[in-house]
């Protein structure tokens, strides 16, 4: 990596500094905090920032552990699991558990069955729309869009087009379990809302990623990184990572998490969680967005098809004008939300398409697709 060999050429006759200061994430009250202010202050600057009791305006419904297991419809379903290995070369270090049903997976949490820790089950980022379509209507029903995050240009797109039916996806951690530094792919920003627990949350500027000593390996698609964000103190094969710039926070439940895009993170369940998250595209990230997927899509029709739509939604933007008369009412204060039909269903959002690509579990990055190609010409994204 050129950036870490100019940096360590420069501090090779240093004396050894302190590590990092790890900054805490901004908060900020919902009730205080208008849609420009958040553009202004943190979207357009790539900055994260916690909404202190933001989950109330993603729902008014209990979305607890309990909760999901009253749920017949909901009880039932059977999803994938994760696993942490330490050594894993996949993302975040994750490997493929077995197949559960919610109330099984709820029923030996509640049990103690398997001890919390690290390498427990995790269910991690599983789609709702597309892994648990049949309980969509029933888990969205009383879900909402935070104002903040309602511009996504992927709902614009035709329905099925890539990474359109993605989100909002589901976790249900186990105290103890965690997924280890990690980068959201294809330039997508995201937002989680803590429904029940307590969860650690390290960050890394996207700029200083190079210090976290990125590694690809061979038959693995995926970047994984040799610091180890959980261990605060470092270590002496890592001397470079001293020189990041690193957010903590402790997300708590009813908050919700803003992460620019490219930012690298580490996050562990303190406490049993639940929560809801979704990534977007939109004028903030659309330049790191619209660079990620020109990459992808050498490899992969779909990205290209998306990257396509994607321009067009772009030309139609009206860009800002500061000749406006300003409103003489303010925007009421919080920023509305938006129910999901209305988020899914926007406004000018185009018909359906004339034909449909497979749909991905989860965004796969350049790199993954380039080294698919060549180990194969039937690519499986099963383990995405």
């Amino acid at each position: 990596m050129k950036k870490r060999a100019l940096l360590a050429a420069t501090m090779e006759s240093s004396s050894r500094p302190s590590l990092p200061p790890h900054l805490p994430v901004p908060v900020e009250h919902p009730s205080s905090l208008s849609v420009d202010a958040f553009m202004t202050k943190y979207a357009q600057k790539g900055l994260p920032v916690v909404l202190k009791g933001g989950a109330s305006l993603v729902t008014d419904r209990p979305w607890t552990l309990d909760a999901l297991v009253a749920n017949p419809t909901v009880a039932h379903t059977t999803v994938e699991t994760k696993r942490k290995v330490l050594d894993s070369v996949l993302w975040a270090r994750l490997e493929q558990g077995p197949r559960v049903s919610v109330s099984d997976f709820v029923v030996a949490l509640r049990d103690g069955k398997g001890s919390p820790g690290a390498d427990s089950l995790y269910v991690h980022d599983v789609s709702i729309p597309l892994h648990l379509p049949g309980k969509l209507l029933v888990l969205t029903r009383h879900l909402r869009i935070p104002a903040y995050f309602a511009g996504d240009w992927l709902q614009h797109t035709p329905e099925g087009t890539m990474y359109r039916e993605t989100w909002p996806s589901l976790f249900l951690g186990p105290e103890g379990t965690e997924s280890q530094t990690h980068v959201d792919s294809f330039g997508s920003n995201f937002w989680m809302a803590l429904l029940e627990g307590r969860k650690r949350w390290c960050l890394v500027h996207p700029d200083d990623m190079h210090l976290l000593y990125p590694e690809w390996h061979a038959g693995s698609p995926d970047v994984v990184f040799g610091v180890d964000l959980a261990r605060p103190e470092g270590s002496p094969e890592h001397a470079l990572f001293r020189h990041a710039r690193v957010w903590d926070c402790v997300l708590e439940e009813g908050d919700v998490l803003f992460v620019p895009a490219g930012t690298p993170h580490f996050v562990q369940n303190l406490t049993q969680t639940v929560a809801v998250s979704c990534n977007y595209i939109d004028a903030t990230n659309w330049v790191r967005a619209s660079t990620a997927l020109a990459h992808q899509a050498y490899t992969d029709v779909r990205a290209a098809d998306l990257l396509t739509h994607l321009h067009r939604i772009v030309s139609t933007q009206q860009p800002p004008r500061h000749d406006r008369v300003p409103p003489t009412e303010p925007s009421p204060l919080p920023p509305p939300s938006m129910s999901f039909q209305q988020f899914k269903h926007p406004p000018g959002a185009s018909p359906l398409p004339q034909s449909s690509f497979p749909r991905s579990k989860r965004p796969r990055s350049a790199y993954a697709d380039l080294v698919a190609d060549f180990e194969s010409s039937d690519v499986d994204e099963s383990n995405d």
